[in-house]
């Protein structure tokens, strides 16, 4: 926005839904989950396009030069999901997926080529590279596109944790109800393929913080034991508290193998079973967490989430005033204010 002039709100909203259409469209051009399974860091594999249109909506550009930009977004794309574990470069992937896409749009307006017909060439193609072994479909780039708006159907996170461990979450919290503070002697999680192979393995004390939001026993334990899991789930003494690896001790995870040819909607199907010490088994399932498209968040439940995270990181009052700007998109006539209060400098989330 600062090197094209005043943006309006609208104008802004038009470029990131733009994006928001893009990005999921790539991604079922290479069945998301199953290219997850393969290692790919699927948001900085398809975020350089989200980035790509959203930024050359903004620009202006034509339909050629958006072209252009698509073709430099893919050759940057990249993302490997080892990272997961301990590395800070977790959540730079996304940032480098933001920047790349910015910059591919920058060289589009100013005359720099991108690949052509970036997604369907056979040789060093975007499908037939990231696509290899498991058959992409490019004609779900534009299926339906303009009568099924993907921007419906993002999920907006609860937790602060990775997406595909919200369903134990969620079930887990609806075990502590039943469970109201008896000793536990045993947990069982069964989750899908992708859940498993993100998700699950056995960590070693203490864990990271990004190694914390990425596993899925550790999610339980603070499910259980906090009844949430946000921030404070994720401080240096709650990484290594022993209540909680008292819980990862008592945990095991099995993978439901028939949930690998489920219709996406059931793909993430979750169940926790808890054993208490009386030896009573207290069990939840949720096919698709708070959430998903079949039950999104409300409004005040996306304030309370904002409120949340930033207020731990800025003021009371600047958060506000992000939040009502954001909120007053729609009939503002320039975005430069929430652009300077988005970029003064904040303190460490987990501090």
């Amino acid at each position: 926005a600062a090197l094209t002039g005043a943006v309006s709100g609208p104008d802004f909203l038009t470029a990131a839904i733009a994006g928001f259409e893009v990005g999921p469209r790539v991604g079922y051009t290479l069945h998301g989950s199953q290219m997850l399974d393969r290692g790919w860091h699927s948001g900085p594999v398809f975020g350089t396009h989200t980035a790509a249109m959203a930024s050359g909506k903004l620009r202006g550009l034509d339909a050629a030069q958006l072209e252009d930009a698509l073709g430099l977004a893919a050759t940057q794309s990249s993302g490997l999901m080892a990272a997961q574990y301990e590395a800070m470069s977790k959540r730079m992937q996304h940032g480098f997926a933001a920047r790349n896409g910015f910059y591919a749009a920058g060289l589009a307006a100013a005359g720099y080529t991108g690949i052509k017909r970036v997604f369907e060439r056979e040789y060093g193609g975007f499908l037939s590279v990231f696509g290899e072994g498991h058959q992409p479909d490019a004609a779900a780039l534009t299926a339906q596109l303009g009568r099924r708006w993907e921007t419906t159907t993002i999920m907006v996170k609860s937790y602060a944790a990775m997406g595909g461990l919200h369903g134990a979450i969620d079930a887990a919290r609806l075990v502590r109800e039943q469970i109201a503070g008896q000793q536990i002697s045993h947990i069982d999680i069964t989750v899908g393929e992708t859940v498993y192979k993100h998700g699950w393995w056995v960590p070693q004390r203490p864990l990271e913080p990004i190694g914390a939001q990425m596993n899925i026993g550790y999610a339980v334990a603070a499910a259980l034991l906090d009844g949430n899991v946000l921030p404070e789930q994720f401080t240096a003494s709650r990484l290594d508290a022993d209540d909680i690896w008292n819980l990862i001790d008592r945990t095991e995870v099995h993978l439901d193998e028939s949930l690998a040819g489920a219709p996406v909607t059931e793909r993430f199907r979750t169940d926790v079973v808890v054993t208490t010490a009386d030896g009573v088994r207290h069990h939840a399932r949720v096919d698709q967490p708070h959430g998903a498209p079949t039950d999104p968040v409300t409004n005040a439940e996306l304030v309370a989430k904002f409120h949340a995270l930033a207020d731990r990181v800025t003021d009371r009052p600047r958060a506000a005033a992000i939040e009502a700007a954001v909120l007053n998109l729609d009939t503002s006539d320039d975005i430069a204010h929430l652009i300077d209060l988005l970029a003064a400098p904040v303190t460490g989330a987990l501090d």
